[in-house]
């Protein structure tokens, strides 16, 4: 390549014999070694706040080089303050035109790229709204062009974890007549894969009364992370005679919960017996206890919808198919006692959102242990999760972890890590000893596990679950013994 060789060739010595065995070794911290002899920026160590890039303008001519060269020769990065991409390396450099994230937005008194202003106001708890007032000062098709990147160059900048904000911005509730310009362009460059850009894409045409056409089916909004009144919408922007085999085939590919809980409020919608059927098959797969509740629940609208009393009639033994009501699951106001007593919960966080390299070795450890427990993560390693190369129906990218806090002393004692098929674990702080696993909604103790531990664990999760503002609060449940 005659640019890579150019710029190699006007490198100081000291710096082209690091490129030679950066180039030669193709790891991570021969590449790192190289940004560090130039003194690029590096991300810190420890904390798991978004690190700011520095802008292009505020680089050497020599450090712009040697970005470069790590873009045009694919490098391999770990630590250096960069995109992690050659692509988007050299759209940060301005050596290639700009995607949504290199749109200038304005940011108090300058005009800076996106993804600056989105690193800046990453760096406190209030980022949402700080994200909105970023990202509303851009035209509605630019907003959009922007939130349905989250889930590929968003990585690239260390914007981790943001991808379900999209269905929740201002840009794509107010989704009408004009966003159907805007979808036809993304759907006409659609892949085959329905990532967020796509489903996003699908709502706006069916926002705006637009004929959906066949090829579009593979991209109906349901997964993991998508509001299920957003994907009863879009199911009934399409056709009737495809709309069963469009939203079975979504279902399929959408894990566990997340699954049960879409085709439920499609049945609230739509008089279809595959819902039926689906509900019935896939709760095969939960514990005994939320199959009760998911098939109630089924029964229920069956009430109101006759194919799907049918279908419940025969799929479901007599005493089900039949129940008058319901049957209850113990709940968080039964269970719950008037204090908090020896345990609560505290610090909820999503461990993929932090920079890999502010992790510890132990929480590194416990990480790579929950990744090669999941089946669904066989195809991925650890670093995948952090450099946005997993996707978004993925139940591991959305875990999630919460401190179990010793009420009288303050000590964490146990944390706790969730993920949206009703999966997770309770381990002993920073080790990989097991107190309790989640399987499908229910909490099996370790043998090592007290019941009296259990239930003071048990209540801190009736007590404090509604408030840790979890994607999923009723993500399992548990027996509390009454007092």
């Amino acid at each position: 390549m005659e640019r890579l060789e150019e710029l190699i060739e006007a490198l100081r010595p000291l710096v082209r014999s690091a490129l030679e065995a950066a180039r030669s070794a193709r790891s991570p911290s021969s590449t790192d070694a190289l940004t560090a002899l130039v003194q690029l920026p590096h991300k810190p160590q420890r904390g798991a706040v978004p690190i700011v890039f520095p802008l292009p303008s505020e680089l050497t001519d020599e450090q712009r080089a040697v970005a470069e060269i790590v873009a045009l020769a694919e490098l391999p990065l770990a630590t250096t303050a960069m995109p992690a991409t050659p692509e988007v390396i050299l759209r940060w450099l301005g050596r290639a035109p700009p995607g949504p994230f290199e749109i200038e937005v304005q940011q108090g008194e300058r005009r800076i790229p996106a993804w600056r202003a989105l690193q800046e106001s990453s760096q406190d708890a209030g980022w949402e709204a700080q994200w909105g007032a970023v990202l509303e000062q851009l035209p509605t098709e630019e907003q959009l062009d922007v939130l349905v990147s989250m889930d590929d160059a968003a990585g690239a900048y260390s914007l981790f974890g943001r991808q379900d904000m999209a269905w929740h911005s201002r840009a794509v509730q107010s989704l009408g007549a004009e966003g159907a310009k805007w979808g036809r362009r993304v759907l006409g460059a659609a892949g085959p894969r329905a990532a967020l850009r796509e489903q996003v894409a699908f709502l706006a045409m069916a926002r705006a009364g637009e004929t959906i056409d066949p090829a579009w089916d593979a991209y109906l909004p349901i997964g993991v992370g998508i509001p299920t009144a957003i994907a009863v919408e879009c199911a009934a922007a399409l056709p009737e005679d495809r709309r069963d085999a469009a939203v079975e085939a979504r279902l399929d590919r959408t894990h566990g919960h997340w699954a049960i809980e879409h085709a439920l409020g499609l049945a609230e919608r739509f008089d279809s017996p595959m819902l039926a059927r689906f509900v019935v098959e896939t709760s095969e797969r939960s514990q005994p206890s939320q199959r009760k509740k998911e098939r109630a629940k089924l029964v229920e609208i069956a009430a109101r919808q006759p194919r799907i009393r049918a279908a419940c009639a025969e799929l479901l033994p007599h005493e089900e198919a039949h129940a008058k009501t319901p049957p209850r699951a113990v709940s968080a106001e039964r269970a719950a006692p008037v204090t908090l007593g020896r345990l609560h919960l505290a610090r909820p966080r999503r461990p993929f959102e932090a920079n890999i390299e502010s992790l510890s070795d132990a929480e590194r450890a416990q990480l790579k242990a929950l990744v090669a427990s999941d089946v669904e993560s066989a195809d991925f390693r650890l670093e995948d999760f952090f450099r946005g190369r997993v996707p978004d129906d993925a139940p591991m990218k959305w875990l999630e972890a919460i401190d179990v806090v010793e009420t009288e002393t303050g000590t964490v004692v146990a944390e706790l890590f969730l993920y949206p098929t009703g999966n997770g674990a309770i381990v002993h702080k920073g080790t990989l000893r097991m107190i309790a696993n989640i399987v499908q909604h229910g909490v099996t103790p370790h043998a090592t596990t007290s019941k009296e531990w259990m239930n003071d664990f048990a209540r801190a999760w009736y007590v404090g679950r509604a408030g840790l503002g979890l994607s999923d609060p009723g993500h399992f449940a548990m027996e509390v013994p009454e007092d």
